[in-house]
């Protein structure tokens, strides 16, 4: 009998693939050399790097080609790349907190499920100290979202956020998340939509732009890739 342990805790992150070690080796073997560099081996780098976000795109359905191409941005794994998505979009509306004695604003509001990582609860904790209005959107057990009974975190209520935040699969459950059925009136005005695919990649078929989001992030130690890499894909125009 056997003493090798079997391992279960493909959810948490999977054992890299041997192909995966063997491309990242012949990367640093190859590709040693600084991207930004303008002589040769620098630029046989950033061909390196660009084919990779490239490709990457194409695999997840964003836009690669023409000035609307979207962006592929490298992070260090999920959590960063969640905290970039939420704090760079709620921090590029445009709004300032009042002070004591001023008119009070109208703050901005984000919208999280109440099934999100720890990496997005904690970067709506922080919006939320920085002024901003926080919800938890209700899910259902069929993983439909109740966009219209969103439970406040402050007195202040608002029918519309001005960014959501909802994963499309869950960690914990494996329950795929409506995320295409928020409300059109929310994407037509203008709310900033993102979505943690970290649990889907690789295990369904993910399609940036059907999903209609702005922000999309994945980590590929879940689906045999290297720890210590994630990445962002951004729609074009917006900014963080």
């Amino acid at each position: 009998m056997s003493d090798a342990p079997i391992y279960l805790d493909h959810n948490s992150t999977t054992p890299i693939d041997p192909r995966v070690v063997e491309a990242m080796t012949r990367a640093w073997q190859d590709c040693s050399a600084n991207p930004a560099s303008q002589h040769a081996l620098g630029r046989k780098a950033r061909r390196t790097l660009e084919d990779a976000r490239e490709g990457i795109a194409e695999l997840l359905g964003a836009k690669t080609g023409g000035m609307d191409a979207d962006q592929v941005i490298f992070t260090s794994g999920g959590t960063e790349a969640n905290n970039l998505a939420l704090l760079g979009l709620a921090g590029a509306i445009p709004w300032t907190k009042t002070l004591p004695g001023q008119p009070q604003a109208h703050p901005p509001a984000v919208f999280i499920s109440a099934l999100e990582h720890p990496s997005i609860k904690a970067s709506a904790a922080e919006v939320y100290r920085r002024g901003f209005i926080l919800k938890h959107l209700l899910v259902y057990r069929d993983g439909t979202i109740e966009v219209t009974a969103a439970t406040p975190h402050t007195p202040v209520a608002t029918d519309r956020p001005s960014v959501v935040s909802v994963m499309l699969a869950n960690n914990e459950t494996g329950i795929i998340l409506a995320v295409d059925e928020i409300p059109a009136s929310w994407r037509e005005a203008g709310v900033l939509m993102h979505t943690d695919a970290v649990q889907a990649v690789g295990k369904i078929r993910v399609n940036f732009r059907k999903l209609h989001v702005d922000a999309m992030t994945v980590a590929p130690h879940n689906f045999h890739g290297a720890l210590g890499t994630g990445a962002m894909i951004l729609n074009h125009g917006v900014k963080l």
